[in-house]
């Protein structure tokens, strides 16, 4: 954060760009390190909390935020300085502004593209925390191809501007990796793909489901699970099925990114959060074991 450039040999520059925020407002300490991005975890939880409510009203989003608050997963990750943060401030956010753009296109062309261009800013803003950002992009790239209801946004450049707005906002790291013989792109390609050590596939698999247990909690982890199976069938409404496809699409992947190497357990972050907004939508009823 001392040094800032569009790119670094780990990670895109956001997190080092909040950091070096936080220590000119708060100083060198601890405090100036973590206090910007304290306030986009708490943009992660405000938005995805919003959109709960948006599928199931305010019992959703109560339970969207009881949950949140509750995993270990956000009560540690989203005060510590790392690039998951704000990669999951611009899912929840991203995943807010489309759906506020399905809900307005039959009705207000001009709304909807708004939203759109909301959300390429942030897939943008996502692909410079992280570069697993591209995979809820083709997440919701995936959901509005698979469902005939929504195929026709295809047909509207809402789509289309996102894209080049995510495009735009990311090019700089591009531009960056260009000029450093695309060190970034290719060392995180092969941390997360290449296969490494003599370690069981299974033993790793494993390894990462006990890792979601942990970080999320058994019971939670076992009922988003079931609801994003749930919403993935034709008959959920499309606005959750959109939801779900982005939750199982980032799981997926670091499902066979495990039968590689070993999958470190906040990698699957954005699943979690994305999965939680189903579950919190799900029902109106609390059963025992949520109690």
């Amino acid at each position: 954060s001392r040094h800032l450039a569009a790119g670094y040999f780990d990670h895109p520059p956001a997190i080092a760009v909040l950091i070096r925020a936080g220590t000119l407002i708060a100083g060198d300490t601890t405090f100036g390190v973590r206090c910007v991005v304290v306030l986009v975890g708490t943009i992660a939880t405000v938005a995805a909390v919003a959109l709960a409510q948006r599928f199931g009203g305010a019992v959703a989003a109560r339970r969207a935020a009881v949950a949140v608050l509750a995993m270990p997963l956000a009560g540690a990750g989203l005060v510590l300085a790392t690039p998951d943060v704000p990669l999951l401030a611009a899912l929840a956010t991203g995943l807010l502004a489309v759906d506020l753009a399905l809900n307005a296109s039959d009705a207000d062309a001009r709304r909807a593209l708004g939203w759109w261009l909301v959300a390429g800013a942030a897939l943008g803003f996502g692909l410079v925390s992280k570069y697993t950002a591209v995979l809820f992009g083709t997440g919701i790239a995936i959901a509005l191809l698979c469902r005939e209801d929504l195929r026709e946004q295809w047909r509207r450049p809402g789509i289309y501007v996102a894209i080049l707005v995510a495009a735009l906002i990311f090019s700089p790291v591009v531009f960056w990796n260009s000029s450093h013989n695309w060190i970034s792109f290719r060392f995180q390609l092969a941390h997360g793909l290449t296969p490494k050590g003599h370690s069981n596939a299974l033993n790793r698999e494993l390894s990462l489901i006990g890792g979601q247990l942990g970080l999320v909690s058994p019971i939670l982890f076992v009922l988003i699970a079931i609801a994003v199976a749930q919403a993935l069938r034709r008959v959920s409404p499309a606005r959750v099925f959109v939801v779900a496809v982005v939750a199982t699409f980032v799981a997926a992947f670091f499902v066979y990114s495990a039968t590689k190497r070993s999958v470190e357990p906040n990698w699957l972050a954005p699943a979690v959060l994305a999965g939680t907004i189903v579950w919190a939508a799900a029902r109106t009823e609390t059963t025992r074991w949520e109690r």
